[in-house]
């Protein structure tokens, strides 16, 4: 088997662990039938000083990972609150749920491992207890998401929100899919700017983990390259209401597609 294949088996693998999103899938707009109201047994809900309140939702028999998951959202609410400034007005919700209750409300794909949707984080648990790395990586993950939505006004572009959040999650086995993306821009293109700005749900499957990976790279390098003061007005000029192409090079100048470009350059094809 060729040496690609077997970097995109490891990276599909791997895609199971990455939690999910709204933006990377856009058909997941309507919650199923399940009355949540009713169905939470056990919530603690609590203030934080860099946003509006936190609140996690469980049944009482996972009232240990609900423990778990609030200490883990304090802290990751707390790195964001010094990279991105307080939220006073952000409300946190995270739901844990079943996995089949979480698929009955989400619609989401067997193998996600989370979800942000309307507002709200979804995290499913199966019979036995969830990890703490994989809880933090869901937790971490979503939580990036939903500060990059509020600051940019919702319009932050897939490849960047995706990017960041896998950045933000502090998932040790990324390295695959980086591995990935070299091995296969030795002979490829990298993906232009409008194919990857609404999600990844147009990509064929086996260009599934390249997208993702692509994402990543380039996020890290405009971090490295340009700093975190530039991402945020970036975010800032998207929220004023520039589109995607002018917000971009106004705050960078650069287009994304040579950013792209530029991205496959620094890695050595």
């Amino acid at each position: 088997m060729a040496r690609i294949e077997y970097f995109a088996i490891a990276a599909f693998s791997l895609l199971i662990i990455l939690a999910q999103d709204v933006n990377a899938d856009k058909n997941h707009k309507q919650l199923g039938r399940l009355d949540l109201n009713t169905h939470f047994l056990s919530s603690i809900e609590t203030s934080h000083p860099a946003i509006k309140s936190i609140k996690i939702n469980a049944t009482k028999s996972r009232a240990p990972e609900a423990i778990l998951a609030k200490k883990l959202a304090d802290k990751a609410i707390s790195e964001l609150a010094a990279l991105f400034d307080p939220q006073p007005h952000l409300k946190v919700a995270i739901n844990l749920l079943e996995r089949m209750d979480f698929l009955a409300v989400t619609g989401a794909p067997a193998w996600t491992n989370a979800l942000f949707l309307n507002g709200e984080v979804y995290i499913p648990l199966d019979k036995e207890s969830i990890s703490h790395d994989l809880l933090s990586q869901a937790i971490r993950h979503e939580l990036l998401h939903l500060y990059l939505g509020h600051i940019s006004g919702g319009k932050i572009p897939g490849w960047l929100d995706e990017g960041l959040a896998m950045h933000f999650e502090q998932n040790k086995e990324l390295h695959i899919l980086i591995s990935l993306y070299k091995e296969w821009t030795r002979s490829n293109s990298p993906f232009r700017a409008v194919k990857l700005r609404t999600g990844f749900t147009k990509f064929i499957p086996e260009e599934v983990p390249l997208a993702y990976a692509q994402s990543l790279i380039s996020s890290q390098l405009l971090l490295q390259k340009y700093g975190f003061n530039k991402l945020k007005e970036y975010l800032k000029n998207l929220a004023e209401g520039y589109g995607p192409d002018d917000a971009f090079y106004k705050t960078f100048q650069i287009s994304e597609d040579d950013f792209f470009n530029e991205t496959q350059t620094r890695i050595g094809y």
